[in-house]
């Protein structure tokens, strides 16, 4: 117990003492995660406003396809797990 205690104090000054070791940065490297650099104000055109067109109506049938195989056994791990649920439920429930 005792060197398990040790090993863990000694890895913390190590880290502790890694990082006090690191110099500062005076800049990270640039990465594809930040904004493109600011242009000069120029004054902005607003495009001419379209009708917006619209949305297809909705159907469970594009996100289902009852012909596929993987359907159903998606569908038997479903059922599954909502009977295996309402098995454990009802034994937690106090008689």
């Amino acid at each position: 117990m005792r060197f398990a205690i040790n090993f863990i104090f000694c890895l913390a000054l190590m880290s502790a003492a890694a990082v006090y070791a690191q110099g500062p940065g005076s800049e990270l490297p640039p990465s594809n995660l930040d904004p493109p650099p600011q242009q000069a104000a120029q004054p902005h055109s607003e495009p001419a406003r379209e009708a917006p067109k619209p949305e297809p109506p909705w159907s469970v049938f594009d996100y289902i396809d009852p012909s596929e195989p993987r359907f159903y056994a998606k569908l038997g791990l479903l059922l599954g797990s909502l009977l295996l649920a309402r098995k454990a439920y009802r034994q937690m429930k106090p008689h």
